[in-house]
């Protein structure tokens, strides 16, 4: 949590955690939980519980994901195939 959403954002994020029942709403895990914009601030998104929802630190690294970061994993695939 950045120092800016301070107490409320502490509040709300156990709010958004109790109302998705302490579970990763993409996987199911019970563990590892972090709160993710559904639309990203940057993009316009808010702070509201709509926008809100629980996931774990793996989904939630999956929905960062770059298109880059497949483009550099197919490289390093490559080279370490035999020639």
């Amino acid at each position: 949590m950045t120092p800016s959403r301070g107490r409320a954002g502490s509040r709300r994020r156990r709010r958004i955690l109790q109302r998705d029942g302490h579970r990763c709403r993409e996987c199911g895990f019970p563990g590892a939980l972090e709160v993710h914009h559904v639309v990203p601030v940057h993009a316009g998104g808010g702070e509201e519980d709509a926008n809100l929802e629980t996931i774990c630190r793996g989904c939630h690294l999956g929905r960062h994901k770059r298109p880059e970061d497949e483009d550099w994993r197919a490289m390093v695939e490559d080279l370490a195939r035999p020639s």
